[in-house]
């Protein structure tokens, strides 16, 4: 990325006084806007000229921005390279004082922590909008499409896990990481927000509604009381997993009084749907699977594991994760069943 610093600005504007209509916010200051995701703009008009001797920016152009960071706006130039610029090159603080008055209060203040803990607000599926380079030369190019899984919050801004959207009904699981500010993550959240409020919470149960299937490969339906899933990622190949089943198989009978109340969902690594059925039988699981030939709509749960096995998952009905199982293995299911221990000792 390059930046561009005060010195190759052609001309430097002073501020001008205009009308500024009664009803239009006041703009946001830079630093409380650097901090909540849902309010970046995803373009912002540049208010002077600038030049980094390939491209010429004219006052009024406007660029797309591609993130927002402590030191200032990160715009896609002309030539698709990103740039750095200062924020009050910008119009950004206006831009997101308009999105804030349009969404509700409690929305607007989320940080990128904040996101990461609201799984229920993640899209279906979301787009790379500025191609992706990875330091092993491969590249994912714009408009490949990805189902998030996880978020984990850096500094600076957040990496999300995920899989590519377009994998095959069976077979390997395609993974990878990527940058949200590289993707269409916060404007698909946004547009759930404001246009389609009804499917916040919906992800998660609706891709196992109807793509549960039990031991026997026989069709089940989702349980409708259930307020709890964990989601146990293991196969019929893994010692770890063989090993920690007692312990699953265990507290799911010493819970058996609050069965209502929570479900156990088997997602499979096996290396194909026989060996999956043989391993539910094997392990006389009680609870259901996901299906093991409907990966495309099981997707946003299969997202959520990491690839490890054994890894279990706690997470509540509208899709919010609980615990995320770390570490992968015995002591991080152990440590999901403790959890979900605590919830269900909490009064409905």
């Amino acid at each position: 990325m390059r930046h561009l610093p005060a010195a190759v600005a052609l001309c430097a504007f002073a501020t001008a006084s205009a009308l500024v209509a009664q009803d239009a916010p006041r703009p946001m200051p830079f630093p409380q806007v650097v901090n909540l995701p849902l309010l970046w703009p995803g373009e912002a008009t540049i208010n002077t000229e600038l030049s980094d001797g390939v491209n010429e920016i004219k006052k009024g152009d406007v660029l797309k921005v591609h993130s927002l960071e402590p030191q200032g706006v990160v715009v896609v130039m002309p030539d698709g390279e990103l740039m750095m610029l200062q924020h009050d090159w910008t119009d950004v603080g206006a831009r997101a004082a308009t999105i804030a008055q349009k969404l509700p209060e409690d929305m607007r203040r989320l940080t990128v922590a904040d996101l990461a803990k609201r799984d229920d607000l993640f899209p279906e599926r979301l787009a790379v909008t500025t191609v992706i380079d990875f330091t092993d030369g491969r590249s994912v190019p714009v408009g490949t499409e990805f189902v998030p899984g996880r978020i984990v919050a850096v500094r600076g801004g957040a990496t999300m896990f995920g899989i590519h959207a377009d994998m095959p009904e069976s077979g390997e699981i395609q993974r990878t990481y990527f940058d949200i500010s590289y993707t269409d993550f916060v404007d698909r959240i946004r547009d759930t927000v404001l246009n389609h409020p009804e499917k916040i919470g919906t992800r998660f149960t609706g891709a196992m509604k109807g793509n549960l299937v039990n031991a026997a490969g026989e069709p089940v339906e989702l349980s409708e009381t259930a307020e709890y899933f964990l989601v146990f990622h293991g196969a019929g190949w893994c010692g770890w997993c063989k090993r920690i089943m007692p312990d699953v198989m265990k507290f799911y009978e010493e819970n058996a009084a609050q069965r209502d109340r929570f479900e156990i969902i088997y997602v499979s690594a096996d290396k194909s749907k026989g060996e999956m059925l043989a391993y539910m039988q094997d392990a006389k699981m009680p609870w259901p699977a996901l299906a093991y030939d409907k990966r495309e709509q099981t997707a946003p749960v299969i997202a959520m594991t990491d690839g490890g096995t054994p890894h279990m998952l706690l997470v509540a009905r509208d899709g919010r994760l609980l615990h995320h199982g770390e570490p992968i293995g015995a002591k991080g299911a152990t440590a999901v069943m403790q959890a979900l221990k605590r919830e269900l000792a909490k009064k409905k």
